[in-house]
Parts: structure tokens; C-alpha cells; sequence
């Protein structure tokens, strides 16, 4: 077994709000391996594994988007 470090943003569930995050990223010149996203609610919640995770978590901050933390996603 082995672990990957990944992110997780939280955005409303309203179109453009994911390509406005993404945009963010590919600005910066960072990639994305993968991710997963599924909605609940109002909000949509996007797991993401990127080239640069410490950059893509500080740049995503930055531009006042929401991140997860580990505690939130297990307790969800």
C-alpha cells in the first residue's frame, strides 16, 4: 500500500467556479496528475494531485480559495 499526498478544494456548486481554481493553477505552471470531484449540496468538493502540492496549496490560499484540512475530510 502506499499514500499520496493530494489536496482538496471546496467551491460552490455553480458553473465556472472549478475552471476559475484551475485557471489559478495553470497560471502558476502547475499541473494536474488527477482528481476527483463529486457535489454536495450547494458545494462541490475537488480532490486533486498535483506536480507541486505545497505551491498549488499556498497559490489556491493566495486567491482566497477554500481548502480542506485532513481533520474536515474525515470527519465528513
Amino acid at each position: 500500500m502506499s499514500l499520496t499526498e493530494v489536496l482538496c478544494l471546496t467551491t460552490p456548486n455553480v458553473p465556472g467556479a472549478l475552471h476559475r481554481a484551475l485557471q489559478i493553477l495553470s497560471d502558476r505552471g502547475i499541473s494536474i496528475d488527477y482528481m476527483y470531484a463529486f457535489a454536495v449540496g450547494d458545494r462541490a468538493f475537488v480532490v486533486l494531485r498535483t506536480s507541486d502540492i505545497a505551491l498549488s496549496v499556498s497559490t489556491l490560499l493566495d486567491q482566497r480559495q477554500t481548502l480542506m484540512s485532513s481533520s474536515d475530510v474525515y470527519s465528513f
